[in-house]
């Protein structure tokens, strides 16, 4: 068995490493982030994670609140478990993703690409999906307390759903 190994770079970054999994830590003000990834990895000097290719990542259970991703690409990306709480999403492709049990409190989804995602169980509480594509999406068992709905309009009901999503 791998010795559990801490990676620390600038303010708030981290990763730890044991036995092949990595938990992957970042926040909003860090001045640098390392991903590691099936050999790939990627050095950024700021929080957007600039030029890395996220193809095929399996990212579960990583903390990534506060991060800004506007305008990339995560499709197929499986985030399961993970938080993003406060994310900045806007635009970004995040068609087949696995969003299962994720922590979306307050993420701006507006404008992103959701079809055939799995949000099931996601707790999207206060998030704005206003304008998103949830075509095909799996949204059983989410929480949809006080967020934005695609059409604008609030998610309404115990428990919340968002009227324009049938």
């Amino acid at each position: 068995m791998m010795t559990p190994a801490w990676l620390r770079v600038g303010r708030g970054a981290a990763a730890v490493l044991a036995a092949g999994v990595m938990v992957l830590v970042l926040a909003a003000n860090a001045e640098a982030v390392i991903f590691v990834n099936s050999g790939q990895s990627a050095v950024g000097s700021n929080s957007t994670l600039a030029g890395f290719n996220f193809a095929g990542a399996m990212l579960t259970y990583a903390i990534l609140t506060g991060l800004n991703l506007k305008g990339r690409s995560l499709a197929g990306v499986d985030l399961s478990g993970a938080n993003l709480k406060g994310a900045d999403l806007t635009g970004i492709n995040l068609a087949g993703v696995n969003l299962k049990n994720a922590k979306l409190k307050a993420v701006n989804f507006r404008g992103v690409n959701l079809t055939s995602a799995n949000l099931e169980g996601a707790n999207l509480e206060g998030a704005n999906l206003e304008g998103a594509n949830l075509e095909g999406a799996n949204l059983e068992g989410a929480n949809l307390e006080g967020a934005v709905c695609p059409s604008g309009l609030r998610a309404e009901g115990d428990p919340a759903v968002c009227p324009d999503l049938g």
